[in-house]
């Protein structure tokens, strides 16, 4: 009964709550790179997922509302901008991703936003994929931009200046992020770029981890189940273990305390020859005190 007890308030609740922080994990950084996009009704995304704290494994569903009406899926980055699919990409991404693009709007640089210095552009997307989990500070001057982690990693690149409809990748290869510009209907200049990003108040990236450890999704489930399957292999090889210390324990019982059924028949046929030997003992007695009561001083007689 302890061990029953054991293994659900101990093993099984930690796996669910691995389990629940998978569910999450995924559930959040879609919902958080879903509300980046733009829908086919030029709305922001809704989330994907809903779910209940406490058991997201067990309630995690996706929104009634997106799954009824397909319009509400925002794959878009931006509603100018037909047959994009850009924030479709990396939800799917997420697949392999170890971080993603948090932040909130208005404080911190994210999708979806328009860089409005200048003419206005817009920042399709912020890839994180392989970014240390952490915040992400902007600085530059002119053309050059440069993006430093809180852990001191730092690169920095030079913006070029952008025609109309044009599309830009700021890619800080180096430390996993790459930013997606489009300059819409007007042309968007190097330095004006670089000033969107610096602005003092909204000059921050976060990559925010799936995980804790920094993992892929893939990976954490794989380490799930093979935590599992290890504690499943070892749970059974005990058990064998334990019956054959019990069949041991339990032969040696029968050998002290048992009744050998061989050992019994011998004993029964010892006795009985016992018993008769004891009887040819008596009755050889029986036959001398006969002859010496009734045939002594038999001879003479007449």
């Amino acid at each position: 009964m302890k061990s029953l007890l054991d293994v659900r308030d101990g093993d099984l609740a930690s796996y669910r709550a691995q389990l629940d922080a998978l569910a999450k994990g995924v559930a959040d950084a879609t919902n958080t790179l879903h509300g980046r996009g733009v829908d086919a009704n030029g709305n922001p995304g809704q989330a994907i997922f809903t779910y209940h704290a406490g058991n997201v494994a067990g309630t995690l569903a996706v929104n009634t509302a997106v799954a009824a009406d397909p319009s509400l899926v925002a794959a878009s980055a931006s509603p100018t901008t037909p047959g994009d699919g850009s924030v479709a990409g990396l939800i799917a991404d997420l697949g392999n991703a170890r971080s993603y693009s948090a932040g909130v709007a208005g404080t911190d640089v994210v999708g979806g936003m328009d860089l409005t210095t200048g003419n206005t552009a817009r920042l399709l997307t912020i890839s994180a994929d392989t970014a240390v989990g952490q915040t992400y500070t902007f600085s530059g001057s002119g053309t050059n931009l440069t993006l430093t982690g809180a852990d001191g990693s730092t690169q920095t690149i030079n913006v070029a200046d952008m025609a109309v409809g044009g599309t830009q990748a700021l890619n800080f290869d180096q430390l996993g992020i790459k930013l997606t510009v489009n300059s819409g209907s007007a042309t968007k200049s190097a330095a004006d770029l670089v000033t969107d990003f610096t602005t003092p108040g909204h000059n921050t990236v976060v990559a925010a981890s799936l995980y804790s450890p920094s993992q892929t999704t893939t990976d954490f489930y794989a380490g799930l189940i093979g935590k599992i399957g290890t504690a499943s292999s070892q749970a059974a090889e005990m058990s064998t273990n334990q019956q054959l210390v019990v069949d041991q324990l339990t032969t040696r019982v029968q050998e002290v305390s048992g009744v050998s059924l061989d050992e019994e028949a011998t004993d029964m046929v010892r006795f009985q020859h016992a018993y008769q030997a004891a009887a040819r003992v008596i009755t050889t007695m029986d036959e001398m005190l006969n002859t010496l009561i009734n045939g002594t001083g038999l001879v003479g007689r007449g």
